[in-house]
């Protein structure tokens, strides 16, 4: 029997212009994925889960293909922007590469659950495998399909405290979000460049504030932030009130992923420089938030 575990991933800035070679600021979460394999089993739970082992097998050159089932138990939102498809990818990387008899080696793994993550996202760009991969905080940028560059970052203080509400699972995919801003940017040019532009200043500034740096205000990023995301296009009319109703009590919201058009938009980021008032303000609204911890290992072999 096999066992691994990966983290999900939150997005701090960076969402989409991400793809187009502008840097990423992500972490990793505390909620995580766990898939544990057993030898000569019955079907496999999922028809992604299916196509990631498979091409996680051929990859990694396991030769045999002997029948296999899977455990998949997951504390992960699935379609909501905190990386379940690149944790399902890393855990089947990982887990191939252990039929192989290979070292564990995070950047081949890293490589490989990239290739699967193309079939559930078209053009990924490859951030959310590397910091579900490596885990803590990561500072990516995708210079082309070969080259993507990374940087681990060790925070001078831990973020404040943040947390997490769901807006609802998009009605459209991660891979036809990512579209609907290629066809912006195709159209637009020079409007889509300038938010990407200006979102590239949003993860620098935080960026600084993570490494002690400067001290921005966490507050005021992350709301600029989310409102470029909406000129994208990115964030839906339903999430856009539920958002407008936490400013004002206070909270800073962003999306966190790639967002959603007519329904929900997946994952929201939140701060409240008081907690407790933003906790009983969801508990009045009866909304769905939990907390959130940053920067945890990323994928590991569980006994």
């Amino acid at each position: 029997m096999n066992k691994v575990s990966a983290p999900g991933k939150i997005i701090l800035s960076g969402e989409h212009a991400v793809v187009y070679g502008y840097p990423g600021l992500y972490a990793s979460a505390s909620l995580r994925m766990n898939v544990e394999l057993t030898k000569n089993g019955n079907r496999l739970s999922s028809s992604y889960a299916n196509y990631a082992f498979k091409k996680a097998l051929k990859m990694h050159k396991v030769k045999a293909k002997p029948d296999y089932s899977f455990q998949i138990k997951s504390k992960i939102p699935i379609g909501s922007g905190m990386g379940s498809s690149a944790s399902l990818a890393v855990c089947m990387s990982t887990l191939a590469q252990r039929i192989a008899k290979k070292k564990f080696d995070l950047e081949e793994i890293n490589r490989v659950a990239y290739e699967i993550e193309k079939k559930q996202h078209g053009k990924p760009s490859g951030g959310d495998n590397t910091i579900v991969t490596f885990g803590g905080y990561l500072w990516y940028r995708k210079e082309s399909e070969k080259l993507k560059v990374f940087s681990k970052i060790t925070p001078v203080k831990a973020l404040p405290k943040l947390f997490i509400i769901n807006s609802g699972t998009p009605s459209e995919s991660t891979g036809e979000m990512v579209s609907l801003v290629r066809d912006k940017y195709n159209k637009n040019l020079d409007e889509v460049v300038d938010i990407f532009n200006q979102i590239e200043i949003c993860s620098k500034s935080l960026l600084k504030n993570i490494l002690g740096e400067e001290k921005n205000d966490l507050g005021e990023i992350i709301t600029f932030n989310q409102r470029l995301l909406e000129q994208l296009g990115v964030v839906s009319l339903q999430t856009k009130n539920l958002i407008s109703l936490l400013e004002k009590n206070g909270a800073s919201v962003k999306i966190s992923g790639a967002g959603g058009k007519t329904q929900g938009s997946g994952i929201l980021l939140v701060y409240h420089k008081d907690p407790k008032s933003l906790k009983n303000f969801v508990k009045s609204k009866k909304l769905d938030m939990i907390s959130v911890s940053l920067g945890k290992k990323g994928v590991k072999i569980e006994k």
